[in-house]
């Protein structure tokens, strides 16, 4: 396939377990397969589909259709990671196979774009379209952020959107947002910061619902959607989420993706899930400003001063201005 750049990209996917693989296999998949996401990416790069898994569960891929699919518009590679899995911690597991996918590609790392991907998040078409924005502005890093919906009442949903014979998901991102905004997890209420109603002391991003189809978000703690790194000498000393930017983008070159129209996933979880984390009340701003002060880093509280907007309708920017007063005067009040 002809390609109209000479970086390479890998889109890289850590995932393991059954659960995990058959959401991976039947919902997710199939949004990146929709047209303007995986597809445009191939026309736009030579892409590298890399699994990070178990070497016994490859042949659960390779029964795919789905997965077949993906195999006509990029390369795919297997990199086992049994070595890596620790049943009692997730968040070391996923940094070290990410870390395994970069390193592999030695000094070709710094040719190559890497998109992180999980396998519980479901894709807006044309969100690759809108990463790919970013990235011909010649960014080293690009964040995006995200929210939790329940999985119980999005699936119904996603389920009338597939497309079984071709194996796509294709849902605009307006369409998915309006859904998923009557689908929020309690983890995702418990961060609404003025509404009173729940907390969660173990937040790391904050909401504010401007209407019933505008909410925006401050995030200390951004998904690290891409990287480009900067230099190989890089050293990984604590999760992905914390330490692959700074590490991998020592320039501070990094854009923040803050538009949902631009890109958007949402993460579809059990309703149990984190779920003993959040209280009822309102939130105490001097606890809550202590307990951020107690992990946040620098590069957290900048990320936070971001506004993140996430919309059914167009948005103007009066409505952006006053949203993004509010978020300030409350990231100010827990500084």
């Amino acid at each position: 396939m002809q390609t109209l750049s000479s970086d390479n990209v890998h889109v890289v996917l850590a995932v393991w377990g059954a659960r995990f693989i058959d959401d991976f296999l039947n919902f997710n998949l199939l949004s990146l397969l929709a047209p303007g996401n995986v597809p445009l990416l191939a026309n736009t790069y030579k892409t590298t589909f890399v699994v990070l898994t178990r070497s016994q569960d490859v042949m659960v891929f390779e029964a795919s259709p789905a997965f077949q699919k993906l195999r006509l518009i990029c390369d795919i590679e297997f990199v086992a990671i049994n070595d890596l899995i620790m049943i009692a911690n997730h968040s070391t597991t996923l940094t070290h196979a990410y870390d395994r996918a970069v390193r592999r590609t030695n000094d070709a790392m710094l040719q190559t774009y890497f998109i992180f991907l999980t396998a519980d998040y479901i894709m807006a078409d044309g969100s690759f379209r809108g990463l790919m924005r970013y990235m011909a502005q010649g960014y080293s890093g690009i964040c995006a952020g995200n929210f939790q919906v329940l999985q119980n009442k999005m699936t119904p949903f996603l389920k009338r959107h597939i497309d079984p014979i071709n194996h796509v998901l294709q849902i605009s991102p307006r369409a998915l947002l309006k859904k998923s905004f009557q689908c929020l997890h309690p983890v995702a209420l418990a961060s609404f910061f003025d509404e009173n109603h729940l907390h969660n002391y173990q937040a790391n991003r904050f909401f504010l619902r401007h209407d019933a189809e505008t909410l925006a978000g401050r995030f200390y703690l951004l998904h690290m959607l891409c990287i480009k790194p900067e230099t190989t000498q890089y050293q990984v000393g604590a999760s992905c989420d914390y330490s692959f930017i700074p590490e991998m983008c020592p320039s501070g070159n990094v854009a923040i993706i803050d538009d949902s129209d631009d890109y958007l996933v949402i993460e579809a979880q059990p309703v149990d899930h984190e779920l003993s984390l959040v209280r009822f009340g309102a939130y105490q701003l001097k606890k809550l400003a202590a307990g951020l002060s107690e992990w946040t880093t620098a590069r957290h509280r900048e990320n936070a001063k971001k506004t993140i907007y996430y919309h059914v309708n167009d948005l103007t920017q009066a409505a952006k201005t006053t949203i993004d007063g509010k978020l300030n005067r409350f990231v100010l009040s827990i500084a």
